[in-house]
């Protein structure tokens, strides 16, 4: 993905990922060399998911993290999540596999949960 090399953008809203999870992984790879991305923002409404390719996030540079959408396999989004140490600000759902890796990082200082996202 060109994402990677990019300088210039600072936010990435997504409101549609493949279902491959190649795919998805190839894009967060992408994301973690992009050093000007400081949001990042997962929207799918009513939809559901599929956090599995999240176990490879690694977005060092991110300050903002908000997830609109509901979540399946929980735990390798909260693994994926554990390793965003920039993080200050997170909005979504809290569940216990998420909450345990906010409260691991040492830059966050707000966090909004999301009641009407169901889990």
């Amino acid at each position: 993905y060109f994402i990677g090399r990019n300088e210039t953008l600072e936010s990435l809203d997504v409101y549609y990922l493949p279902t491959n999870r190649d795919q998805v992984e190839n894009l967060l790879i992408g994301m973690q060399c992009n050093k000007s991305i400081k949001e990042f923002g997962i929207g799918f409404g009513g939809n559901i998911l599929n956090g599995e390719s999240f176990s490879v996030m690694n977005l060092p540079h991110v300050t903002t993290m908000s997830l609109e959408c509901q979540l399946e396999r929980k735990f390798d989004f909260a693994l994926g999540l554990s390793r965003c140490k920039s993080l200050e600000e997170y909005r979504g759902p809290v569940t216990a596999e998420i909450a345990e890796s906010l409260v691991k990082l040492p830059m966050l200082n707000y966090v909004m949960v999301y009641k009407n996202v169901a889990i």
